[in-house]
Order: C-alpha cells, then sequence, then structure tokens
C-alpha cells in the first residue's frame, strides 16, 4: 500500500510539474513578465553551452526583446522526474516566430528544468535540429547574443 501512496503523490507531482512547464511556455508566448516572475526563482539561472549564464532579469529581458510574434512553444519528448522536494524536466522545446516581414522561424532546442520550491531553479539549453519538414531559418535564442551576454 505504501508503493501505491508513493506513485500517487508521484504522479500528482508530476501532473504539478508539467502544468509549471505549460505555464512557463505560455509566458513566454505571450510576454508576460509578471507571470515568468512569479514561475523563476530569484536564484535562477540559463545555461547554454559555449555562452554565459544568464540570470532570471536576463532571460526575461531576452524573451521581452523577441522581435515579431511568437506563435507558439511547445515541448516533445517531455519527461517528468521527481526527486523528493526537487523535479528534473527534460525535453526538446520547438518556438516559431513571425517576423515583421512575414517570415516564419523555428527555434528548436533541448531543454533540462529544474524546480525547486514550486519555481523554476535552473533551465539548461542546447540548440538542436529543427524538425525535418521544416525548411525555416532558427531564431537562434539559444546562443550568447540573444541572451545579451555575447
Amino acid at each position: 500500500m505504501a508503493d501505491r501512496e508513493e506513485d500517487l503523490v508521484t504522479t500528482a507531482d508530476e501532473a504539478q510539474l508539467r502544468q509549471l512547464e505549460q505555464d512557463m511556455f505560455s509566458a513566454i508566448r505571450t510576454r508576460d513578465r509578471q507571470l515568468l516572475e512569479s514561475i523563476l526563482d530569484e536564484r535562477f539561472e540559463l545555461r547554454v553551452p559555449g555562452s554565459p549564464t544568464a540570470d532570471r532579469a536576463g532571460f526575461i529581458g531576452a524573451i521581452l526583446a523577441i522581435p515579431g510574434t511568437i506563435l507558439s512553444v511547445e515541448s516533445d519528448d517531455l519527461r517528468v522526474h521527481v526527486y523528493g522536494d526537487v523535479g528534473v524536466l527534460t525535453g526538446r522545446q520547438h518556438a516559431r516566430v513571425r517576423l515583421e516581414d512575414g517570415t516564419i522561424v523555428d527555434d528548436v532546442g533541448a531543454f533540462t528544468d529544474i524546480a525547486l520550491n514550486g519555481g523554476w531553479f535552473s533551465l539548461t539549453a542546447s540548440p538542436c535540429q529543427p524538425p525535418p519538414d521544416s525548411s525555416r531559418a532558427r531564431l537562434g535564442f539559444t546562443s550568447a547574443a540573444a541572451w545579451g551576454d555575447g
């Protein structure tokens, strides 16, 4: 019976983490500074290989500065793991943006998100290949220049 109760807690925790991830994607898509600030821990860091670490203010500033209209921010291959009070999500994020000239741009990256105390504490992102059916350019927001540090 104890195993079953633990499974139920884990399932509830996993559902809460999935919702937190969806709230994060929604906040990015709508450029909702207030929601981003409520989701991201004050000690938040974004780490992108080959780029300086971005803090919470730098990450939010970069989201708000994305040119054009953010059409979608979605994830696939999402995996959720709960280790006591720490949640870890891994997967791929796909963002689609329409630039001022009408060009549609795709950005695809692998991510690892760490949740602590109900907020995102750390994100790690690495660029990856866009979907095979995409002939569009990449946004490149996983580069140092996109986060204002490079």
